[in-house]
Parts: C-alpha cells; sequence; structure tokens
C-alpha cells in the first residue's frame, strides 16, 4: 500500500468520523435548546 494512498484514506476516514460527530452532537444540542427554551418560559 503506497503511503500516500494510506494518508489520503486516513484524512478522509477522519473527515467521516468528525461529520457523524457533528450529527451525533447536533441532537442533544437541540434537545437541551429545547429544554432552556421551556424553562425559560
Amino acid at each position: 500500500m503506497p503511503a500516500i494512498f494510506h494518508i489520503e484514506n486516513y484524512q478522509t476516514s477522519l473527515r467521516r468520523d468528525r461529520n457523524e460527530w457533528l450529527l451525533m452532537l447536533q441532537i442533544p444540542l437541540a434537545i437541551t435548546m429545547l429544554l432552556v427554551l421551556i424553562l425559560v418560559h
């Protein structure tokens, strides 16, 4: 396996993991925002 291909594959996998983490973080953030809005009112 060439080193360049390995580095590119590693970067794409990191990017995909980061996108999945952002999607996973958006759900609790939305829930906490709704709870804060409900508690404020």
